[in-house]
């Protein structure tokens, strides 16, 4: 668990594009999430992540890539969750929405 921290945090504060298109390959949701939030994510891996399987990263890397894809309406955009701008590494904890689905989880792992 600490490792997915680092890893997120470093995704967060990174400016170097080699290491976030490495960070852009991780098997965890949310260090492929924070990459696509930092402003100094190369547009080609971007548009990879646009392309992810997990709405929430693809949701952010469209959100930040210049060439916009559409998601055809998908029911899940609604969900909060998606569109959340929270940090990845602590949003489980702050927010509402988070804890209401994921507070067991949160306390076994951060107790």
């Amino acid at each position: 668990m600490k490792k997915l921290i680092k890893d997120i945090e470093l995704a967060n504060k990174s400016v170097d594009s080699k290491e976030l298109k490495k960070l852009s390959k991780s098997s965890h949701y949310k260090v492929r999430r924070a990459v696509s939030r930092n402003l100094y994510t190369s547009q080609k891996v971007l548009k990879k992540l646009q392309l992810d399987p997990i709405l929430n990263v693809a949701f952010m890397a469209n959100k930040n890539a210049k060439k916009k894809i559409s998601f055809k309406d998908s029911p899940s955009l609604s969900n909060p969750c998606v569109s959340c701008e929270e940090n990845e590494a602590v949003f489980h904890l702050i927010c509402k929405t988070c804890k209401k689905n994921h507070l067991s989880k949160a306390e076994k792992i951060y107790s």
